[in-house]
């Protein structure tokens, strides 16, 4: 299917041959805890001010744009 859509089918096996970013953020939680609530609306707004999304019909989309939530990352002392 991937490639029956004009894919790319070599990113499959090789990641790095995805669009990458123009620049990357990363934001840690200060303490240890739970996500307990989320706003999706919120969440969708900031995609399409980066470029993830469309705010009218029509509009581009980049590709390497978005957000990739992770799970905590613990650091062995």
């Amino acid at each position: 299917m991937f490639a029956a859509q004009g894919g790319d089918i070599r990113v499959l096996d090789d990641y790095s041959l995805f669009a990458q970013p123009a620049a990357r953020y990363e934001l840690l939680a200060e303490q240890d805890g739970y996500i307990t609530a989320n706003d999706a609306e919120k969440i969708g707004s900031a995609s399409v001010l980066l470029g993830a999304g469309r705010q009218k019909k029509g509009d581009p989309l980049d590709f390497a744009a978005g957000y990739h939530p992770q799970k905590a990352r613990r650091l062995c002392a």
